[in-house]
């Protein structure tokens, strides 16, 4: 993965970003909001007692003897943007944070949803009725897989692919790149649908939501690189002229 997102930095391309990045590029809303919003949602709220636009005969089924921690899907997601900046690519401060913001907004998202509907969980039972088997829809395993897959795929496309490909076409190593992201997002809904911990509209609804989460903060972030890559380099003199007098102004961007 490593080798993969390898690429020659610029000369001029930063290191190591200022503090300002821990704010600027809507870090405040989507980074920290998002955590905030995702602990206190998940950690504090309970869902509704009764489900909402479900039945409330949902359950039942056997209890799985193991599933696919959810911090397992979260570090695919670490070692993605690990991958991104080590790689040396002049965007990938801004796709790193783009990153992160799909993956908490969208996480905060679905744990806003999990609350809101308080959908059955196939293993609930009405003896033990515990909060977290009233937290089915959506799948948060499926958002954040569906989140990476997304992500990866377009930092790919337009960062890594595009030294080695003719432009406008699609290799089969890139397509069979982007098959295998997808697939494993597909089989972490799967294993969630097979072990009863999610019905099959819960994962394809935490897809959905991964997907358009990643595809909008890859959008915005890669304008934001564009615009910044943009801009003039280097020294700069304009004049100033008022009805008093006139002056030349010397300064320097980068």
């Amino acid at each position: 993965m490593l080798v993969l997102f390898a690429r020659v930095a610029r000369a001029d391309s930063p290191t190591v970003p200022q503090l300002s990045y821990l704010w600027d590029g809507g870090a405040i809303p989507f980074v920290w909001g998002s955590i905030g919003a995702w602990v206190a949602l998940d950690g504090y709220t309970p869902p509704r007692t009764t489900p909402l636009m479900f039945s409330a005969d949902e359950g039942g089924a056997q209890a799985p003897s193991w599933q696919v921690p959810g911090w397992t899907v979260c570090a695919s997601g670490g070692v993605l943007g690990a991958a991104m900046v080590l790689g040396g690519d002049d965007s990938r401060w801004y796709h790193a944070k783009g990153l992160a913001e799909s993956m908490l907004t969208s996480a905060a998202a679905a744990g806003a949803l999990k609350v809101t509907f308080g959908r059955h969980r196939p293993q609930w039972d009405s003896e033990t009725n515990r909060d977290a088997d009233r937290r089915s829809f959506p799948s948060g395993h499926a958002t954040e897989a569906f989140a990476i897959a997304t992500y990866a795929s377009g930092y790919l496309r337009l960062h890594v692919f595009d030294a080695y490909r003719e432009p406008g076409t699609w290799p089969i190593y890139e397509l069979a790149t982007y098959a295998l992201l997808y697939g494993g997002a597909t089989a972490i809904a799967a294993e969630r649908v097979a072990h009863y911990q999610h019905h099959l509209s819960d994962v394809a609804a935490g897809a959905a939501l991964g997907t358009a989460s990643s595809a909008l903060f890859f959008l915005y972030q890669e304008r934001r690189y564009r615009n910044s890559a943009a801009r003039e380099i280097g020294p700069q003199v304009w004049p100033t002229i008022t009805a008093e007098r006139a002056s030349v102004n010397l300064g320097w961007t980068w």
